[in-house]
């Protein structure tokens, strides 16, 4: 076994080179779901926020 000295403070870098998300504008499924759940609103006689 080897000893390693530190040479000064550990940095974390992994966020950093993790590439940022992309921003899903149009989520076909939350359209659907929404849908559904304005459907099932309006036959009950209530209001979705939005």
């Amino acid at each position: 076994m080897t000893n390693q000295a530190t040479v000064g403070q550990t940095i974390a870098l992994q966020s950093w080179l993790r590439p940022a998300l992309t921003h899903v504008g149009a989520n076909k499924d939350y359209a659907m779901f929404r849908e559904q759940i304005e459907t099932v609103d309006a036959s009950k006689g209530t209001k979705t926020v939005t």
